[in-house]
């Protein structure tokens, strides 16, 4: 849960904008005393500096000291042609939804190498109700790669602005046994919204998928992609 904004938070991303290269910049103060940071960075900016140059500006100016995996940037890049790699990518293909009277099917497909990754969510046809659907048809979808034992849950998924962009910010949570661990992911919302929240659904599973690439599927380019901060 976050708390009402106040004026030194405001002073704050006033000053990451005004000293960082970045389009946008939100500070949020949570009700448990942790700070959580939202960058979006310029072209060709590293989002990895970015986040440690953010912390010792607010550290040092505002007495805001957040936690490095709660900063989380996105960083626009050119478009680029998608060379072949030995490597495995995780690749989105699609998010279909089916509406019928007041319910709506979701459909996310995945792929991994040669094998298809299909996930499906039902519930309410409402506008609200759509985005979380999307979220909970890509977690089925990416079911199978979790580690045994695993489960994870959307806590929620939120639409905001940073400075001129849009961006799509889900908080899930990942419980093993007695163990619980929260992620958070973030996508600019280039085009679709549904398909920006499979993508901040699967930037914050990057933290428990290290072998796999995400990527957007194409003919030969992507149009942006989300780099993970840990």
């Amino acid at each position: 849960m976050t708390t009402e904004p106040n004026p030194t938070d405001r002073r704050a991303e006033t000053r990451l904008l005004d000293s960082l290269p970045l389009t946008g910049a939100r500070v949020r103060r949570l009700t448990d005393g942790r700070f959580e940071v939202f960058l979006v960075g310029e072209p060709g900016t590293s989002s990895t500096a970015l986040a440690g140059q953010a912390r010792t500006v607010l550290i040092a100016e505002f007495d805001i000291d957040p936690l490095p995996g709660d900063i989380h940037v996105v960083a626009e890049t050119p478009l680029r042609e998608v060379k072949s790699e030995p490597e495995r990518r995780l690749l989105f293909r699609s998010a279909n939804v089916y509406r019928e009277g007041a319910r709506a099917d979701v459909q996310v497909e995945l792929t991994d190498g040669a094998e298809r990754l299909v996930g499906m969510a039902s519930g309410p046809s409402l506008r609200q109700s759509l985005g979380r659907l999307v979220a909970r048809a890509t977690l089925e979808a990416v079911g199978r790669r979790l580690a045994d034992g695993q489960a994870v849950d959307l806590v929620a998924l939120e639409r905001t602005r940073l400075g001129d962009r849009r961006v799509m910010i889900c908080h899930l949570v990942v419980t093993q046994g007695r163990d619980e661990r929260h992620l958070t992911g973030s996508a600019l919302v280039a085009r679709d919204p549904l398909e920006a929240t499979v993508f901040s659904v699967l930037d914050a599973l990057n933290r428990i998928l290290p072998g796999l690439r995400t990527v957007e599927a194409g003919d030969d380019w992507i149009e942006y992609e989300v780099d993970a901060v840990r």
